[in-house]
């Protein structure tokens, strides 16, 4: 009787899952808890969002412009993140300023031409898997074409710390009253409606900090329209037909 009752003082022992395994569990249904801890451990995949303003069929930007590539960034473990185009991840250099932190992933594009047409991809991956999301660019010529009456509209995009001064120039016009120039955080745009032939011809952007200066040149051709043209050429002749006429 004495031994029944130091037995049942004995304290209790269990091992397992949740208390639900008894003590002499199979080696079976050990590794079967062990898996379902692995799964409820799982980190869940990568993420990769794009800035909302590289979200669209294409990004079109101006030659000599630089274009930005933002996005948002995350994942347990830490993944490894990097920009490629045509399979090629961008190197930082002349070409390229890239910053990547456990957050973010930007790569900058400097003085875009031609040949950064393209697209490019954002690939962000780990244990828990990949995640990528693409941008398609297109370069626009600095050379800008625009019929007579219609509204020419100029932009570029804004990069810099502390936030650059951006001024607006064309040679014998004043741009503050002849036209609408909007500036923002990221980006700088001006509006010039019913141009004519004197609004033609090159205009500067220049935006300058304590860092520096960069300046973008575009040059606008102005044509005029061909029923104004005809018209203005009846008149002409008209004239000229009276003008004989009288004598």
């Amino acid at each position: 009787a004495c031994r029944e009752q130091i037995w049942h003082e004995r304290a209790p022992h269990l091992s397992g899952c949740y208390g639900s395994t008894p003590v002499h569990a199979t080696r079976s249904s050990r590794k079967a808890c062990r898996i379902q801890r692995h799964k409820r451990r799982h980190d869940p995949p990568p993420r990769a969002e794009l800035d909302s303003k590289l979200i669209g069929e294409t990004v079109t930007i101006r030659a000599g412009s630089d274009l930005v590539l933002d996005a948002a960034v995350g994942g347990k473990p830490e993944p490894k993140v990097f920009w490629s185009k045509a399979d090629k991840e961008l190197e930082p250099g002349d070409k390229y300023s890239l910053t990547y932190t456990s957050t973010r992933a930007m790569a900058i594009i400097k003085s875009c031409d031609r040949n950064d047409t393209g697209k490019y991809i954002l690939t962000v991956k780990n244990a828990s898997g990949t995640k990528t999301a693409a941008v398609l660019v297109k370069v626009l010529g600095k050379n800008r074409t625009i019929l007579a009456g219609s509204t020419l509209h100029l932009t570029a995009t804004i990069l810099g710390r502390p936030l650059p001064v951006i001024t607006w120039r064309k040679t014998g016009i004043d741009l503050q009253s002849r036209g609408f120039i909007d500036t923002t955080e990221n980006t700088t745009a001006l509006t010039v409606e019913k141009v004519h032939r004197y609004d033609a011809g090159k205009y500067t952007i220049e935006a300058e900090n304590p860092s520096g200066k960069k300046i973008i040149t575009i040059l606008v051709k102005i044509y005029a329209r061909l029923d104004l043209y005809l018209k203005q050429l009846y008149a002409k002749i008209h004239s000229v037909s009276n003008h004989i006429f009288i004598f």
